[in-house]
């Protein structure tokens, strides 16, 4: 199971993977995830590229003035939504946008 679909299962079911929901432990679960020595190309991408990617997404589609507060890119879910539940969805909808990219060909 690759970073795609370790994302995608859960979340379908993110009680399977962490509890309680927040966007906060689901950052960190795919933070150990990522230490790995064995990472694929997207596992290698995401890691070095989503956090950036996330910005320039929240200025498109949420709050053109958004400025990066933290390198951590769960801070930026939390900054501009009001409570973990949204923080996590937009979390899911923005990393299957992040994906669609990568598989596209659209990210640097």
């Amino acid at each position: 199971m690759n970073l795609m679909e370790l994302i995608d299962s859960m979340e379908k079911r993110p009680k399977m993977y962490v509890m309680p929901v927040k966007i906060e432990y689901i950052f960190y679960f795919i933070f150990g995830y990522l230490w790995r020595k064995d990472l694929d190309d997207i596992e290698r991408t995401f890691r070095s590229h989503f956090h950036y990617w996330i910005v320039d997404w929240i200025v498109k589609n949420i709050d053109n003035k958004y400025e990066m507060e933290s390198f951590l890119w769960y801070h930026a879910f939390i900054s501009v939504t009001k409570g973990d539940q949204e923080a996590v969805d937009l979390f899911f909808k923005a990393s299957r946008e992040f994906f669609d990219d990568y598989k596209n060909n659209r990210l640097p």
